[in-house]
């Protein structure tokens, strides 16, 4: 490869642009339309601020590929979810015409026929140009020294094609943004077959290095010099438009189209000359030879760089020698016909457009959480129709609950089983099992610090709540008080109009935290009910036994075995109903905490379906509660009958003194129950508070910052009403921005 000499590729100008400020009118769309606090996408604000101001002073780096790539992909989040238009959020965006630039041999660092813009799709498509710009100014600069250079250059040269392509796609979709020529789908695809053109030379580059033969290197220069015959047609079009003179370029292109054109017929003459085919062995080196040598060679050698020109004569002078001994040796020894026309060469493409596969895409979207409002409304169709279906499916789960814990009670049970063990000891194992767990999470001491946190939380969040209407009262008081002492020269929107559906969203929250007193007071009052014996159960083992009769007697027991032994089974399988139960409460719980469908919808073009398809989700929840009623049904029969078996065996063995140490069990089971109810809701408790903290934290930050900004406002129109005052108070002092003009009379 040393021998080989490398052409210079062109490098295409980029197109130039300036900062953008993204964040303000981005931060008060999601104020104001998205409902949310806009600080939780600061980051994502930021990046987007940062990276285009990278793009803004960028050089023809991977770095700087990196992060037009980056913020292409930003682009088209926020395309997604803002109204990006001059009737919407205005955002201007401003690029200059690379084809217009005079100069195409350096990037001018300042900016020329500028056209500005408020469509973000333009603002894509120019950034997408600039990718394909930094593609190609990579691959002209590759050394193509090495076989792995030259691969990389025509890669990235077909990258870069296939990018002039797409944008060329999105002029075509959009023909009202074509705005500059550099953005005309034809120029676009002039400049794409630029591309093309030169990763197919760096193919016939690596063919000939490979040691090719001619018959192949003859289609793949046929079709380089194919390929430059259509740049430059797109070119001269550009020069017939009366854009300045692209000299330069015309001269280079003119020339590669030449170049290769004479390549193709040097290497098909090698070609025949093997087939003993003189005579179109001269024919095709007469017009290589020609087509080097024409006027129009000559005058655009004296314009392109110097290197490039004496590559040119050198193959020029060999092609020359070559042309000159193979017409002397048919003159003199083969005599063979030499035609005055030959057949067209063929052509073959071995490039095509390679629009990378991950143009445009994010890692991690940082405003993936926003929607645009009308898709919100989708979502909350969704969410109100999961929360009917999720509440539903609790509700059952704590009726069957009721059920099972209501019907075993008024049969007596676990109770009149209990007072059957164990005759010798005044409690059972598995009771004393309950009460030591119970005494092992804290007891009675736990329940009573959990409500009293539960208590401070909820104090917390309605002060919260408080604080944030009194900000809003204090400043549409301040508002209504200059509204009253500026009359009709106060021209801002009333606070009570800005407010109102701040207000509604303050008083859901007043609403929830409302319906959660109620819940408080209902567990309080269930604790209060089971609190004494929930403090004996408490106390010291030993105090225990006084709290139950005697067993009975020896031999009693053993009289109603069997009975127990059917009934105690099959209230262990309620029991796993139960647990099963509660493990589908759990499952539904953090299936809805996890449950977010923002992505889906915002990327389906059918999102009503979406939700129709994403409800269904739940069904096989409904399938397995369901089942587990049913079972819960056919064992509470069960237990009836085999309770009633039991009852009747009992009765017939003349079992004594068993009702009252019967009724105690019952009540200690049940309160031992209803223990684990209550650390369950306490648990609830403290999450909900937890969370409503949370969120009314940032909904009194919202109002807090809505009064700041308003007293702001509400300062700067007073400075101005007051410097009009002092302005017709005293106008000679401030009529001038300069001296006021002499009298010349007075001097």
């Amino acid at each position: 490869m040393s021998g080989r000499k490398v052409l210079p590729m062109l490098e295409p100008p980029r197109k130039r642009t300036k900062e953008i400020e993204w964040r303000k009118p981005l931060r008060e769309y999601i104020t104001n339309k998205y409902r949310g606090s806009a600080s939780e996408f600061s980051d994502g604000l930021n990046l987007l601020h940062d990276v285009q101001i990278r793009c803004c002073n960028s050089e023809a780096t991977e770095k700087s590929y990196a992060d037009f790539n980056l913020y292409l992909g930003l682009l088209r989040s926020v395309g997604k979810r803002f109204p990006i238009s001059e009737g919407g959020v205005r955002v201007r965006f401003a690029w200059s015409d690379s084809l217009s630039v005079k100069d195409f041999t350096a990037l001018l660092p300042f900016m020329s026929d500028k056209v500005t813009s408020y469509s973000i799709t333009f603002e894509q498509a120019a950034v997408i140009y600039n990718m394909a710009v930094i593609k190609a100014v990579l691959g002209a600069r590759e050394p193509r020294t090495s076989e792995d250079s030259i691969k990389r250059a025509s890669a990235l040269f077909q990258s870069s094609a296939g990018m002039y392509d797409k944008v060329a796609q999105i002029m075509e979709e959009h023909p009202e943004d074509c705005l500059t020529v550099d953005m005309q789908p034809t120029n676009l695809r002039m400049l794409a077959t630029l591309m093309l053109a030169q990763a197919q030379e760096c193919v016939y580059e690596k063919a000939t290095d490979d040691g090719m033969k001619s018959s192949i290197l003859t289609k793949l220069a046929m079709q380089i010099s194919y390929y430059y015959s259509v740049v430059l047609g797109g070119l001269e079009a550009l020069e017939n438009d009366g854009l300045p003179f692209l000299r330069l370029w015309l001269a280079h292109v003119f020339l590669r189209k030449e170049y290769f054109l004479a390549a193709a017929h040097f290497r098909i003459s090698i070609v025949y000359k093997e087939q003993i085919k003189y005579g179109l062995q001269v024919a095709h080196l007469s017009i290589a030879n020609q087509v080097l040598d024409s006027p129009s060679t000559w005058e655009n050698i004296e314009i392109v760089s110097r290197p490039f020109a004496e590559q040119f004569e050198l193959i020029r002078s060999f092609l020359g020698k070559h042309h000159a001994e193979a017409k002397k040796d048919n003159d003199k020894i083969f005599y063979c016909p030499v035609p005055k026309e030959v057949d067209p060469l063929p052509k073959h493409a071995l490039v095509k457009y390679r629009a990378p596969e991950d143009l445009g895409k994010l890692e991690k979207d940082p405003f993936h959480k926003l929607v645009p409002y009308e898709l919100q409304q989708v979502l909350l169709s969704y969410t109100s129709q999961r929360n009917a279906e999720i509440n539903k499916l609790l509700r059952s789960v704590e009726e069957y609950n009721d059920i099972a814990k209501s019907s075993l009670s008024s049969m007596g049970l676990p109770g009149s089983i209990l007072a059957f063990e164990n005759p010798t000891s005044a409690f059972p194992e598995d009771i004393m099992q309950k009460i030591r767990i119970m005494r092992k999470d804290g007891g009675v001491d736990r329940l009573l610090a959990d409500f009293e946190e539960i208590d401070s939380k909820a104090r917390a969040v309605t002060s919260l709540c408080k604080d944030a209407a009194k900000a809003l009262d204090e400043e549409e008081q301040r508002d209504n008080h200059a509204r009253q002492t500026y009359g009709p020269n106060w021209r801002r929107t009333p606070s009570h109009v800005l407010t109102a559906q701040i207000r509604n969203e303050l008083a859901k929250y007043r609403g929830n935290l409302d319906h959660a007193a109620k819940s408080d007071e209902y567990v309080k009052q269930k604790f209060k009910a089971n609190q004494p014996l929930l403090c004996q159960l408490n106390g010291p083992e030993e105090q225990l036994a006084h709290l139950v009769p005697s067993g009975v007697k020896d031999g009693q027991a053993q009289l109603c075995g069997s009975s127990i032994a059917q009934l105690k089974h099959l209230l262990g399988r309620l029991d796993g109903v139960v647990a099963d139960r509660v493990k589908l409460h759990n499952e539904v719980k953090q299936r809805e905490e996890d449950d977010d469908i923002t992505d889906t919808v915002s990327n389906s073009d059918h999102p009503e379906e979406v939700v129709e398809t994403e409800l269904l989700k739940y069904e096989p929840l409904r399938k397995r509660l369901k089942e587990n009623m049913e079972l819960q049904d056919r064992l509470m029969t069960q237990i009836s009958d085999a309770n009633t078996e039991f009852t009747q065996q009992r009765s017939a063995q003349g079992v004594e003194n068993v009702g009252e140490r019967t009724r105690v069990f019952q009540q200690i089971n049940n309160a031992l129950l209803v223990y684990l109810e209550l650390k369950r809701n306490l648990a609830e408790g403290k999450k909900f508070y937890n969370d409503m903290r949370n969120i009314v934290l940032n909904f009194k930050a919202r109002c807090d910052d809505f009064a700041i900004s308003r007293r702001m406002e509400a300062d700067e129109l007073r400075g101005m009403f007051s410097q009009q005052a002092q302005q017709q108070l005293h106008p000679q002092q401030t009529s001038y921005s300069h001296p006021p003009p002499q009298n010349p009379g007075w001097q």
